[in-house]
């Protein structure tokens, strides 16, 4: 069958070969047949910032390209610096198209980058020009969108409304640390990750004082790791997501209004009735939506509807396709007027409100 891969996010500080040296989850993945990958993000300080999630991108394209890899079983873990990583990158992937992770392991991970600038003195890393560039104060967008939670080292407790481990609700994941691990900034990131992610983490205390790879136990790791394979958003289900930028996230292709900052969406397709829920939408421009892809195929006879709701008061343009062949009508009732188009030789029906603020809805008549 399909191997499985496994990539181990190296620590602060650290390069590849100190990830194969310093855990044996390297050797034990491939005696068990796994495909085993640690790549450097970009260079040896780069806490998840986007060139060295980049790099983790270009490295699996090459592997997917080459070798008959499992792309339902692709899993992650990762230390310290790596830890926060690897979270990061499980949830800012969730394009059908590339690399999803269906499991992550974050050891005692800087999952909070303002936090870990606040506490761990790297502050002339993160503010140097091959990072931030800025204190987060001044450049806060770049350190929000590479962690998984908004951390307050002062208080311990979460800040802010919104956080990336949002999107990790359909990934497994695993927040390990040592009980009396020193470095308690990021014990406490690590806590407040496993914490917001409520049922779907699973936390593992480690009874250690030492910061390092080893004390996570490989054995248990893998078979964690391998009893897991990728979750789906599934039709009927409500599914949020917090996009740091224009792309495919999960079945829909979103395109954001302004760049620099998060756009929110919740959404829910529903066969039953020939329902589309597109609702809490912020700094979103445009939806595109594959009926197929998200599970609706319109009942002859039967109109599709699909309901908007914005927070921002800035309307989206809806492009939906997949109907097989233009409709005999739309109407709009909501808030503004609507205009509508069908591009036949796409089979694309394109839905353009002129404004809006709060609920409105579109019918599409067979």
């Amino acid at each position: 069958g399909l191997a499985p891969v496994l990539v181990l996010f190296h620590g602060y500080g650290e390069d590849p070969r100190d990830v194969a040296l310093n855990t044996p989850l390297f050797a034990e993945a491939l005696l068990r047949g796994w495909v085993v990958v640690a790549p450097l993000g970009g260079h040896r300080y780069h806490y998840g910032i986007d060139y060295a999630q980049e790099n983790i991108e270009r490295t699996l394209e090459v592997l997917y390209a080459r070798l008959p890899l499992d792309p339902e079983r692709l899993y992650a873990v990762g230390f310290s610096m790596g830890g926060g990583a690897a979270a990061s990158f499980a949830a800012r992937h969730l394009d059908p198209a590339g690399p999803r992770f269906a499991a992550v392991v974050n050891h005692t991970g800087s999952t909070s980058l303002v936090s870990s600038w606040e506490t761990q003195g790297a502050q002339d890393v993160f503010e140097s020009p091959l990072m931030f560039g800025a204190t987060p104060y001044i450049a806060p967008f770049g350190y929000r969108r590479s962690s998984t939670v908004e951390h307050d080292a002062f208080t311990n407790t979460l800040s802010g409304e919104r956080h990336m481990g949002l999107n990790l609700a359909r990934v497994a994941t695993r927040n390990a640390y040592g009980l009396f691990d020193a470095n308690f900034g990021l014990v406490e990131q690590t806590q407040a990750l496993h914490g917001y992610l409520g049922d779907t983490s699973e936390e593992i205390v480690l009874q250690s004082a030492t910061h390092a790879w080893a004390t996570l136990d490989a054995t248990s790791t893998l078979d964690w790791l391998g009893g897991r394979t990728l979750q789906e958003p599934q039709p009927e289900e409500i599914v949020q997501t917090l996009a740091d930028r224009s792309g495919a996230w999960n079945q829909l292709e979103l395109g954001l209004r302004d760049e620099n900052a998060f756009g929110t969406i919740l959404w829910s397709a529903r066969p039953s009735t020939d329902d589309l829920y597109l609702i809490d939408l912020e700094n979103v421009a445009r939806i595109d939506v594959d009926l197929e892809r998200v599970g609706l195929e319109p009942t002859p006879g039967q109109p599709l509807r699909v309901m908007t709701q914005t927070t921002d008061g800035n309307a989206a343009t809806l492009e939906l396709s997949g109907l097989g062949s233009a409709p005999t009508a739309v109407q709009y009732a909501g808030f503004a007027q609507g205009t509508w188009n069908y591009d036949a030789s796409r089979d694309v029906l394109m839905l353009e409100e002129t404004g809006s603020a709060g609920w409105a809805r579109w019918t599409v008549l067979p």
